[in-house]
């Protein structure tokens, strides 16, 4: 059964009567100007009497997500002036104390689509997000590689994001056709911005193992 309090139960009998809007009113809900709620006295009065009235303090809030490997914290992905000009090319006569927010891109595993393997096509995918601060235009290039592209690995296939892709949002899947894919598992990796044509904070995080991937029957 619900309990009225004695200040909610002023507030039915008062309310129809009341000339002060409670939207304006500082003050809503207290019983001594018609319009009423609880003033401090009133809530500790109404917790001397039964504890079940007395307020609770809020619970904690949990614990932020540990961020991820090589993702600087909301905020601080930032370039100076002087060097987001020397990565285009441009004169680097910029003040080093300006900076700007700059995007941080990096792909995560998306499962590869296999439903052409009867034929040795393997699709594979991989979703290329922005951790950075600052959105990035459409166009960014991903590169599939068969094996570790700082180790040698062959590149599969290039494609191109083609949407605006948002900060810390959703970003965009994008895959390849691998022809003639092997029966064998092969380590497969997806890397952002292969040719560093895209200005970001963080360039140590664009490689991605996908997987060990092929067209390999699954039992």
């Amino acid at each position: 059964m619900t309990r009225t309090t004695p200040w909610l139960a002023c507030l039915l009998v008062s309310a129809a009567g009341c000339q002060q809007s409670a939207m304006s009113d500082p003050n809503p809900f207290r019983c001594d100007r018609g319009c009423a709620g609880p003033s401090a006295d009133d809530a500790r009065d109404a917790s001397a009497r039964d504890p079940s009235d007395a307020g609770h303090p809020p619970l904690p809030l949990p614990p932020p997500p540990p961020p991820l490997p090589g993702v600087l914290p909301r905020g601080e992905c930032t370039l100076t002036l002087a060097t987001s000009a020397r990565r285009v090319g441009r004169r680097a006569d910029l003040a080093d104390d300006l900076v700007l927010s700059a995007p941080d891109l990096l792909a995560t595993r998306v499962p590869a689509d296999r439903t052409g393997c009867d034929a040795r096509l393997l699709r594979v995918c991989a979703r290329v997000i922005d951790m950075g601060d600052a959105f990035i235009g459409a166009g960014v290039e991903v590169t599939f590689f068969d094996g570790d592209p700082e180790a040698g690995g062959v590149a599969i296939d290039s494609v191109r994001t083609t949407i605006p892709l948002m900060p810390r949002f959703g970003g965009e899947v994008v895959c390849a056709d691998w022809t003639d894919a092997p029966l064998t598992p092969r380590p497969i990796y997806a890397k952002v911005d292969a040719h560093d044509q895209a200005r970001e904070c963080v360039e140590t995080n664009n490689v991605t193992l996908l997987g060990n991937l092929s067209c390999a029957v699954i039992l």
